[in-house]
């Protein structure tokens, strides 16, 4: 069991492990997205956007915000690191879609800070950074 998955079941409030499953194979999914930023860069969010909609079925919607959390945190860093305004625009767009499919299906801010092994703190202060600009 991974530490996402034993959090998920336990502090996490996320009891469903087709659920977790499916988070976490939404951020495996959006991970390689990232290669977008060395010569597309202004393709990595609908690279993110395609591995998001899955492949339908209960948990087509947990797989989607695992993988825009996952896009959204990625285009973050990658912004943070070379500047590149394609990545902060994703950013931005991305947080904007995850945030409202996490409202939606009521998932708890610590499963996605365990999701992405970050800091709760840090996770949500990078969050308030990008809705800003």
């Amino acid at each position: 069991m991974t530490a996402f998955a034993a959090c998920a079941l336990a502090a996490c409030n996320v009891h469903d492990r087709g659920k977790i499953a499916a988070l976490e194979r939404g951020r495996a999914a959006a991970a390689p997205c990232i290669e977008r930023f060395h010569d597309q860069g202004h393709t990595y969010a609908e690279c993110v956007r395609y591995v998001a909609a899955g492949s339908g079925g209960d948990e087509a919607a947990w797989q989607r915000l695992g993988a825009l959390t996952q896009g959204w945190f990625s285009a973050d860093l990658a912004a943070r690191q070379t500047g590149d305004a394609d990545a902060v625009v994703a950013a931005r767009a991305l947080l904007a879609e995850a945030d409202a499919e996490q409202r939606r299906l009521a998932v708890p801010d610590a499963a996605l800070c365990a999701l992405l092994a970050q800091d709760c703190a840090l996770f949500g202060a990078r969050r308030v950074a990008v809705r800003a600009g």
